[in-house]
């Protein structure tokens, strides 16, 4: 049975060779994309130490070896831990009546339009607001350097083009990542005397974090998960495992 379970072993290596070139094509494929991230580029060079432990495995012996093995168990770790929290650590989604809907911006499209997942979060609640007429409504997302036109004025369009009076819908456009999201939202409530119990809108693999930081501004959370496209989402997750622990590291500070 232990000879079976060394990476030496053809049966190993040629799994842990296919898994390899696999996740590599698909990690390289997403940089195509351009989703050049940390999620990206750590799957790339996990993808490349699986290929070279399949290939190599003797050549992984040595110090700088085993710290590449460790490296990789590392990262497993972290993946396992954070995608508990990400699955089982989620508010809960039932929305609370007299709630202020706040839909968290990713990315504007060339022509100003919301972003594949800009999109998906804004579809995913858009039957409570349509059924929540009296519901207010903060889009929440700056403006980036190649960008025309911010993440919440962007989604704030596409909302009105769905039938949302704009009237109802409050923009946060100073905002360049999650924790400014929730805390430049926060006061934005407040000076808007909105509930502070919110309907908070985001990526399924980006709610738990989107959720600590709303509370620790304060704001009653309840949840609406969207769907993340198959394709992206292995570099979206590992992404948000980085994020995830300087949330944690953050709110001990």
């Amino acid at each position: 049975m232990k000879h079976l379970l060394e990476f030496k072993q053809p049966i190993w290596r040629i799994l842990l060779l296919v898994l390899g070139i696999t996740a590599e094509i698909f990690f390289l494929c997403n940089i195509g994309m351009q989703y050049l991230n940390l999620g990206s580029i750590t799957g790339a060079l996990v993808s490349l130490l699986l290929i070279g432990i399949a290939v190599r495995p003797d050549g992984f012996n040595s110090t700088i070896g085993i710290l590449l093995r460790g490296f990789v168990l590392v990262v497993s770790i972290l993946a396992v831990l954070t995608t508990g929290v990400m699955v089982f650590g989620v508010p809960g989604t039932a929305p609370a009546e007299n709630s202020t809907v706040v839909i968290l911006g990713s990315g504007v499209n060339e022509d100003g339009s919301p972003s594949l997942i800009s999109r998906l979060r804004t579809d995913a609640v858009l039957p409570y607001i349509l059924e929540h007429p009296d519901a207010a409504i903060v889009t929440s997302g700056g403006i980036t350097a190649k960008d025309q036109i911010s993440e919440a004025e962007s989604m704030k369009q596409y909302l009105v083009e769905q039938g949302v009076p704009s009237e109802r819908i409050h923009t946060e456009n100073q905002s360049s990542n999650t924790e400014e999201n929730l805390r430049f939202t926060s006061r934005l409530i407040q000076e808007h005397e909105l509930s502070t119990t919110i309907v908070l809108v985001t990526s399924d693999f980006h709610s738990y974090r989107s959720a600590l930081y709303a509370k620790r501004n304060r704001l009653e959370v309840s949840s609406v998960r969207a769907p993340t496209p198959w394709w992206i989402l292995p570099t979206c997750w590992i992404r948000e495992m980085y994020g995830v622990l300087a949330a944690w590291l953050r709110l001990q500070g």
